[in-house]
C-alpha cells in the first residue's frame, strides 16, 4: 500500500495515505522528499484489552468517511478490513467513489474458518466492492476454493492481478553468493503465526542433522508462537545452533539477508510472499517450499530452489546445500535479473493506472 501510494505520487496524483500507526505521519513525505502524498494518522487507543480493537476499527472508518466525503477523492484502495470496506462502500452511495480491494492473502479464510459468524459479512463485502486486486494469479484459484470450502456465495463484479514490486532503491546492486563464513547462515524472517507459516519445519530440520553440522538457522519475527519455539528448541539441544531475533526495520533486514548463505521460507501457502521477492531482488540464494503461489514465482534450479514441506526433505536439502553451495551463486543471480524486470514498482504502477482508469471509465 505504501509502495503504491509513493509511486502514484511520483507519477503526480494526489494521495491521501491513511494509517492508523503513528510512526507513519512523515514517513512518505521524509523519506521520499514530495508533497504529493500526504499521511493521515487515523485516532486509536493504545490499550490492549478487550474491544480496543472494535473502537480502533470504528475510529479509523470514521477518518475514512470523513476524508472521502471531503476530499472527493476519485477512487479508494484499501485491504479486506471489513469496517474499511464498510465504511468505503457507504461513501460509495453517496459519491459514486469506486472502491478496490487488495486480496493480499487468505487471512479472512482463517478468521471465517474460526468464527462462522463472520463468513456472511466477508462474502458480502467481497461481492460488493468494484474490483479486487489480487496480488498473484495463483491466488485467485487459492480464493476460489477458500470461498468454495466456506460455502460462501461470492461474485466478484471485476478483478485483476497485479502487485506493486519491492520497495529496494533500483541503484541497490544484488549481493550475489553465499558468505566465506565458517559456517553455513541460513535463515527466515517471518511472523510466528498459529496457521501458514512453518518455522516449525525448520527447526525439526536443524534437530536431524548431525550435531557437528556447520548450518546455523535464525529466524527473525514475534507472534504467539515463538515462545513455544524458544522453549522447543532448548527441548531438542540445538539452541546453539538456532538463535532467535526480533522484527527488524527494513534496511536491517535487507543487510542481515544479504549476510545470510541461503535465505529460507517455509510455509503452507502465500499470497505472494513479499520476503521471498525482496530475497530474489537483493540476489540472496533461496530454499522456500513447494506450495502455491511461491512454487510458481520460484523456477526450480534457475531463480530459486524448491523443496518438499517435511522436515526430513528441509533437512537434507540444507544439508546439502552447506556441502556443496556451488550452484546457489547462479540461481542468485538469475533471481536478481527476475526480480529486476517483473517487480520494479516504477514500472508496476503503471499498470495499476491503467487497471484505475479503466475502472473509473466503467463506473
Amino acid at each position: 500500500m505504501e509502495l503504491i501510494a509513493e509511486h502514484l505520487g511520483r507519477c503526480g496524483h494526489d494521495v491521501t495515505y491513511v494509517t492508523q500507526r503513528k510512526h507513519r505521519t512523515s514517513l512518505l513525505p521524509k523519506r521520499y522528499g514530495y508533497e504529493a502524498v500526504e499521511v493521515v494518522v487515523a485516532p486509536s487507543v493504545g490499550l490492549s484489552i478487550r474491544g480496543i480493537g472494535r473502537i480502533n476499527a470504528l475510529l479509523h472508518s470514521l477518518m475514512l468517511r470523513l476524508i472521502a466525503r471531503y476530499r472527493d477523492p476519485e477512487i479508494a484502495y484499501c485491504y479486506y478490513e471489513p469496517p474499511v470496506i464498510k465504511a468505503l462502500l457507504a461513501v460509495r452511495r453517496q459519491t459514486g467513489m469506486p472502491v478496490v480491494m487488495r486480496m493480499a492473502g487468505l487471512h479472512w479464510f482463517e478468521v471465517c474458518k474460526k468464527d462462522p459468524r463472520k463468513r456472511p459479512i466477508y462474502g458480502r463485502l467481497f461481492s460488493e466492492v468494484d474490483s479486487v486486486n489480487f496480488i498473484h494469479s495463483e491466488l485467485v484459484e487459492m480464493t476460489r476454493q477458500a470461498i468454495d470450502e466456506l460455502q460462501l456465495e461470492v461474485e466478484f463484479r471485476r478483478s485483476f492481478c497485479l502487485d506493486i514490486g519491492v520497495g529496494i532503491p533500483p541503484e541497490r546492486e544484488p549481493t550475489v553468493g553465499p558468505t566465506d563464513g565458517t559456517n553455513f547462515e541460513i535463515m527466515m524472517a517471518s511472523r510466528f503465526s498459529d496457521y501458514q507459516k512453518r518455522q516449525d519445519l525448520l527447526i525439526e530440520a536443524m534437530s536431524l542433522m548431525e550435531p557437528e553440522s556447520r548450518v546455523r538457522l535464525h529466524l527473525v519475527g514475534e507472534g504467539p508462537l515463538r515462545s513455544t519455539f524458544e522453549e522447543w528448541v532448548y527441548d531438542l539441544g540445538i539452541a546453539d545452533r538456532v538463535k532467535f531475533h526480533n522484527f527488524m526495520d527494513r534496511e536491517a533486514l535487507w543487510s542481515f539477508m544479504e549476510r545470510c548463505d541461503l535465505v529460507c521460507h517455509a510455509a503452507d501457502y502465500e499470497g505472494l510472499g513479499k520476503i521471498v521477492v525482496e530475497g530474489l531482488r537483493l540476489g540472496c540464494p533461496l530454499l522456500v517450499s513447494d506450495v502455491r503461489p511461491l512454487n510458481a514465482l520460484i523456477s526450480h534450479g534457475e531463480t530459486g530452489l524448491l523443496v518438499e514441506n517435511t522436515p526430513e526433505a528441509w533437512a537434507e536439502k540444507i544439508d546439502q546445500l552447506a556441502r556443496e553451495p556451488d550452484q546457489l551463486a547462479m540461481v542468485a543471480q538469475n533471481g536478481a535479473a527476475y526480480a529486476r524486470e517483473y517487480h520494479d514498482p516504477r514500472n508496476n504502477i503503471l499498470e495499476y493506472i491503467a487497471e484505475f482508469r479503466a475502472l473509473l471509465k466503467e463506473c
